[in-house]
């Protein structure tokens, strides 16, 4: 063993002694941490017989240890490809790794080497796969080179059975920040380092070894593997079971509802915890409470201290405690789109739909293309995630666009690109929370048009909840024109007969369909634990779902959501200059 006295100050570093000769070595660990420095010796031949570090941090070029060393001749040999994450060009040569201070490659765990004569049929392949850690500013931290599986030659039944693996919904995080809010609670991030490599594997994997670190005593065996890496497809399955198992021996309860949310304790000692893969966002009534579950925690697995909320599921979140405030917005992932889409130097747009967009119908003649339609349906994807997360103002110009993605035609792809240049000239907008309930915890509005697409004469209903002052994602959908439409709103706010039927035990006509279940609405009204009121036009939220609006009514809508303006500038031409609405909605607009 190595002397490791430079190695205290380094986190989570361990040491795994490695035969040198032993083939049949009952356990290794693979490749780990290079330092930049140490780039010279031509030869890799006894890397396995080196004392390698299987660690979770990167080690500076200031460090004493003695590390194992890699030529340029196999660094060219890892395959460098040029690779693209989140919209920035990752490393794309080999020299670029090797001048990149703290260099981390994470450990694959092989295990129970084993010689064999003939390759087994089900045994997979390995790869390196390579990133560019970004910081919330995004930019450049450190290069990361990780080894993964290459699972799509995996055999269910074989290698692998279940892969389902439960994340958070976005709606349920945006419920607890408003909880958060509320009640002034302590919300901080965690990560988990190498998560899926704390999955029990569950079936006998073997994979084959890359041939940068074949040498002749490794030259015909293909390994076990003991962990589940990153690749397979039950990874995040098993890393899923090993927190569920942790958390729960923690004394913490899983939601029903919800299997990402878990519970422990209540009143002042209450923690809510939130998982997405391997993020956790940790919501406690005091900071000891929350600082006791990150040390629980980092007890098992590898644990990142993030501060304070800030980012999570492509969400900016601005929340302080003690001013209780919380805001949020997507402008980091609006900028990855409108690069992504080749819309990130187009002329902004000064209002988001017209009276045209009721005009779109579907293709007439030849069928789209398939390259056309995952074209178009990655784009409408990505909208109506922005839909969902902080920009309900584009929920009725995506939700047309989304009714054709089967059959797209050029008008539709007009129109989607449209709303981009919206976005590109609002690219700022930020959704407040506690601004527009009037001290209600719980409200709702809904709205429906008649027969407003011209192409089939089918009308929309759409429906939106706020939850203490914030936002919910809304729902809208398209009503045949042969269903009893006057019915079908009794949700809404406009409705006089619907406000009848659900205020009072009056018979109408063409109400006997109605089960006497659904009368519920009464008995609440009656309790007065709800509330019904007619909603004018002009102040019904949901009148942004069901219809296009003009920019001055778009922008009392604005007020009425909660949406507000950033600060600071976003950088994008056609971005915001100011704190004016107004101003943002006007926009860099190309003169005609």
């Amino acid at each position: 063993m190595q002397d490791l006295t430079h190695a205290e100050a380094q986190e989570n570093v361990s040491m795994l002694d490695i035969p040198r000769s032993d083939a049949t070595a009952d356990v290794y660990d693979s490749v780990s941490v290079l330092d930049s420095t140490c780039m010279e010796s031509p030869d890799l031949s006894n890397l396995l017989g080196y004392t390698a570090f299987a660690a979770t941090c990167s080690i500076t070029s200031n460090s004493n240890i003695q590390m194992p060393t890699v030529s340029s001749h196999h660094l060219d040999h890892m395959a460098f490809a040029a690779t693209v994450m989140d919209g920035t060009a990752l490393i794309a040569s080999g020299q670029q790794l090797r001048s990149a201070d703290g260099i981390l490659l994470e450990p694959l765990s092989l295990n129970e080497a084993k010689a064999h004569d003939d390759w087994p049929k089900w045994f997979i392949g390995v790869c390196w796969v390579y990133k560019l850690k970004l910081d919330t500013q995004r930019r450049a931290t450190r290069y990361k080179a990780r080894l993964v599986a290459q699972g799509y030659a995996q055999r269910q039944g074989l290698d692998y059975n279940q892969t389902f693996s439960p994340v958070i919904r976005l709606q349920t995080v945006r419920i607890l920040l408003a909880v958060a809010r509320r009640y002034r609670l302590h919300a901080i991030q965690l990560n988990v380092s190498t998560a899926f490599l704390n999955g029990k594997i569950d079936k006998y994997v073997y994979v084959r070894i890359l041939p940068t670190f074949e040498t002749k005593q490794t030259e015909n065996q293909c390994y076990r593997l003991k962990k589940a890496p990153y690749g397979l497809k039950q990874a995040g399955r098993l890393w899923h079971a090993a927190l569920d198992e942790q958390l729960q021996a923690s004394g913490f309860k899983r939601c029903r509802a919800e299997p990402c949310v878990y519970m422990r304790g209540s009143d002042d000692a209450m923690v809510l915890l939130a998982v997405y893969v391997d993020d956790l966002l940790v919501i406690g009534a005091t900071e000891t409470r929350v600082k006791s579950v990150r040390q629980q925690l980092s007890s098992t697995f590898s644990i990142t201290d993030q501060g304070n909320v800030s980012h999570i599921i492509s969400l900016n979140v601005h929340y302080d405690r003690e001013a209780c405030t919380l805001s949020s917005n997507q402008s980091r992932y609006i900028e990855g789109v409108l690069t992504k889409f080749g819309m990130d130097e187009a002329w902004a747009a000064s209002t988001l739909a017209t009276e045209t967009i009721n005009t779109l119908g579907p293709r007439e003649g030849d069928t789209a293309s398939t390259k056309e339609v995952r074209y178009y349906a990655s784009l409408v994807g990505s909208l109506l995630w922005i839909t969902q997360g902080s920009r309900p103002d584009i929920a009725f110009a995506v939700g047309r666009c989304a009714r054709f993605v089967v059959n797209l035609s050029g008008e539709h792809l007009t129109a989607a690109k449209h709303i981009l240049r919206y976005l590109k000239g609002t690219v700022g907008i930020s959704l407040s929370a506690g601004t527009h309930t009037s001290g209600r915890i719980l409200a709702g509005w809904a709205d429906s048009d008649w027969a407003g697409s011209r192409s089939c004469r089918r009308s929309t209903l759409g429906y939106t909840f706020v939850i203490d002052g914030l936002w919910e994602p809304p729902e809208s959908y398209c009503v045949d024109v042969l269903a009893r439409v006057t019915t079908m709103s009794t949700t809404g706010g406009r409705n006089p007969r619907a406000h009848a039927i659900a205020s009072n035990p009056q018979h109408f006509k063409r109400t006997k369909h109605i089960d006497i279940a659904h009368f519920f609405l009464r008995d609440e009204v009656a309790s007065r634990r709800l509330t019904i009121a007619p909603v004018q036009s002009s102040e019904n939220i949901a009148d942004i779902l069901t219809k296009p609006l003009t920019t001055p009514t778009l922008v009392h809508i604005w007020e009425l959501f909660g949406l507000t303006t950033l600060k600071e500038p976003t950088g994008l031409r056609g971005g915001a200059e100011n704190d004016d609405p107004v101003t943002m909605l006007k926009g860099d607009m190309k003169p005609t």
